[in-house]
């Protein structure tokens, strides 16, 4: 005797035949779509019913026909945010990964559901989607941030946020991270035809200083702190170009900022005299802070912040903080993102010979390991 359940999946898996008409796929994708609606773990069940029937029966229609594709991504979407079983069984037994972001990069109708399911996969499993994408393109970060960068220029922006949400989710990878700040190479691009019109790290800077839409801003500042993770970026993010320091400070500095000359001296040339406001996004300051605070792990990073006027910059973002909310105006910084500023600022006015670290630490991140060891 079978349950509903399994009757209603056997029906469901029938009529999601590609021979069966379009009438019917669209009627039998309505019902499919908001059965992976709810986010409780009914949804994955339905997905991962008689052995994935009803899951497989999407992705094959997916794959079949691309008239069904907007129907069919939009049900994975669903399916994959709940579930990471679904996620896992899309990446292993199916090609949909592969149809979502090619349809991203050649601007298909459906682009904008696909790029939904990208975002869904990569925050489950940001490995195996990067080993999924670079075989379809060893240089598929930069497709899709050429993707985005070209949004932003022709004003069609909220098509690409969801571009930018999977690129966060994928930059959480080390590989992606060196690549995208400049150190690892990319097997597709190799040094001798890098240019700086391809180079990844200007573009997600350029995103973070030009783009309207506020996720993709959000995205750019999460990849870019992302970056300040990895210590041994360090050394090239924080380089002579100052490329990598003006981006993440510059959304922090407002042209009310009361700088005097020697403190305006010590900024980035392109910050001294700087006109323009802060950043409206709360999300952005914050991981900008929080970018700022993760360089300190690096007595180069350290010494780089102090030297280019990163404290007085701070301080008038502090300055401001209080002034807002002594006038009860609207907040600059929740009471955890003052705390992550407080940390950096304490550490910005401080010399290395008052830190109490040892010279010869490549890191700070590394004292609790040393901690670990000693009492061992």
């Amino acid at each position: 005797m079978t349950t509903d359940l399994e009757v209603n999946v056997d029906d469901l898996v029938k009529l999601l035949s590609p021979t069966m008409s379009l009438i019917v796929r669209r009627k039998t994708m309505e019902i499919v779509t908001q059965l992976g609606t709810p986010l409780d773990g009914s949804a994955g069940k339905y997905f991962q019913a008689q052995d994935f029937a009803l899951g497989r029966a999407i992705c094959q229609l997916c794959e079949a026909t691309a008239s069904d594709r907007t129907e069919t991504l939009a049900a994975l979407t669903n399916y994959t945010s709940g579930s990471i079983e679904a996620a896992d069984f899309v990446l292993e037994h199916s090609k949909c990964v592969e149809i979502a972001y090619t349809s991203v990069v050649t601007n298909a109708l459906y682009s904008s559901v696909a790029s939904r399911l990208l975002v869904n996969v990569s925050r489950h499993f940001p490995d195996r989607v990067d080993q999924k994408l670079k075989a379809r393109n060893a240089d598929y970060i930069g497709a899709l941030l050429a993707e985005i960068k070209k949004s932003v220029e022709v004003g069609d922006e909220d098509r690409a946020k969801f571009v930018g949400f999977t690129l966060v989710n994928l930059s959480t990878l080390s590989p992606i991270r060196r690549y995208i700040g400049g150190v690892g190479e990319n097997e597709s691009s190799p040094p001798s035809t890098t240019t700086t019109t391809n180079r990844p790290l200007p573009i997600v800077c350029e995103l973070l200083t030009t783009a309207k839409t506020t996720e993709i801003r959000e995205c750019a500042a999460d990849i870019l702190r992302n970056l300040a993770f990895d210590d041994g970026l360090h050394g090239s993010l924080l380089d002579a170009s100052d490329e990598y320091l003006c981006a993440i400070l510059a959304p922090l500095m407002d042209v009310n900022d009361n700088l005097d000359d020697e403190e305006m001296g010590k900024l980035p040339v392109r910050l001294q005299y700087y006109e323009k406001e802060r950043d409206a996004s709360d999300i952005v300051r914050q991981k900008l802070i929080e970018a700022l605070f993760q360089l300190c792990a690096t007595k180069h990073g350290r010494q780089v912040l102090r030297s280019k006027g990163v404290y007085p910059a701070m301080r008038e973002l502090d300055k401001a903080t209080e002034e807002a909310e002594s006038k009860k105006e609207r907040k600059l910084l929740s009471s955890q993102q003052e705390h992550t500023l407080h940390a950096l600022i304490g550490i910005l006015i401080r010399y290395e010979s008052e830190m109490d670290v040892d010279p010869e630490l490549s890191s700070i991140r590394e004292l609790g390991t040393v901690e670990e060891q000693e009492h061992e």
